[in-house]
């Protein structure tokens, strides 16, 4: 800041002694002679209150020179560009070591009053029926150790669920469009991967039953906002009060429904007027998993038998439908490239809209 201060010429006696100018390491002493220090921030303070900073775009921080920024830039009247602006479209050997990962797929519910809390995640590995479920405010972490090391797991919208998962560590993630498609955690020594079926299946999972053919789902009514703290915590819940915090009270026929679901789930019925909320919850998160493991494995299914893709092995709809285009038309078609550089900015130059 000294030499700042000495190059610019300004006047910086008011926190320094220009009488006493050290020649050797070039700066002024500081006029405390107790202290040969002084607090950066108020000496900022004082720059910017004496116009001594230059201001800055966003797009002069964002945008960084290079050679070959400067070489686009240039006239494109001598349409001349480099070799490497132009390649042939081919279909890559993937010559890495396959990992053997175990697929996984998981559901969180979690309170909805003020910050949004987990209370409860149930997960299910393809190829298995069983379902497993960690229940309470630490859910999340529980759910974490469990899971086994170069998992990847599945989740129905992981901007929203990989929220949860965020403060233990991310490593990686692959944003676009506002959603989280792929999610790389660190998490004691090992490599967990998340990712978004959302991405590649667009529509809700209570669209999946009817869209997939899935059986043996049960009506769902659930009391979204009675699952607060509180309520949690006691876990007895009171079956006339169970609308209370919706926004638009229940039906007598929501009512009814949600008895009827209270007595076919084991051990959920504790007397004439109360349920258990642990058993009515995981009951639904269960249901929940598996119909977004049962949709995502026939999706799946559908893509190996008619497109010979693995969905696994793309991340969106739209690199599932590159995937395709790229092995089965646009390797076909002679002499047809990619392009880049030079050669892209002068193709823009025709292009209106987006």
């Amino acid at each position: 800041m000294n030499k700042w201060a000495i190059y610019h010429n300004k006047i910086i006696e008011s926190m320094f002694n220009k009488q006493r100018y050290n020649k050797d390491k070039q700066c002024y002493q500081v006029k405390n002679k107790n202290n040969s220090s002084i607090k950066l921030s108020d000496l900022i303070i004082y720059i910017r209150d004496h116009n001594g900073f230059e201001p800055y775009t966003l797009s002069d921080v964002l945008h960084l020179k290079s050679d070959l920024s400067e070489y686009v830039l240039q006239s494109l009247n001598t349409l001349e560009y480099l070799p490497f602006e132009t390649r042939n479209i081919e279909v890559k050997v993937n010559k890495r070591k396959e990992v053997n990962h175990s697929y996984w797929y998981a559901y969180f519910e979690a309170s909805t009053q003020g910050y949004h809390n987990p209370y409860c995640v149930c997960y299910s590995k393809r190829g298995e029926d069983k379902i497993y479920n960690k229940y309470g405010k630490d859910c999340a972490y529980d759910f974490l150790c469990d899971l086994p090391h170069n998992d990847v797991c599945y989740f129905h919208n992981l901007k929203y669920d990989g929220s949860f998962l965020a403060k233990y560590g991310v490593n990686r993630c692959i944003k676009k469009g506002g959603k989280h498609m792929q999610m790389i955690l660190k998490f004691k020594g090992k490599q967990l991967t998340f990712k978004d079926s959302y991405a590649l299946i667009s529509t809700s999972l209570a669209s999946f039953p009817k869209m997939f053919g899935l059986s043996n789902i049960q009506k769902e009514i659930y009391p979204y906002k009675y699952f607060n703290k509180v309520n949690i915590e006691n876990n007895i819940g009171s079956i006339l009060e169970a609308d209370k915090y919706e926004i638009k009270p229940w039906t007598e026929e929501q009512f009814e429904l949600f008895n009827e679901n209270i007595d076919k789930i084991e051990n959920c019925r504790i007397d004439q007027f109360h349920f258990d909320m642990k058993a009515y919850c995981v009951f639904y998160c269960n249901q929940d998993v598996r119909i977004l493991k049962q949709g995502h494995s026939k999706f799946r299914d559908m893509c190996l038998e008619n497109l010979n893709i693995d969905v696994d092995k793309v991340n969106s709809a739209a690199s599932l439908a590159n995937t395709y285009f790229k092995h089965n038309v646009y390797s076909k078609i002679d002499n047809l490239k990619e392009y880049g550089g030079k050669v892209r900015e002068f193709i823009q130059g025709a292009i209106y809209g987006g």
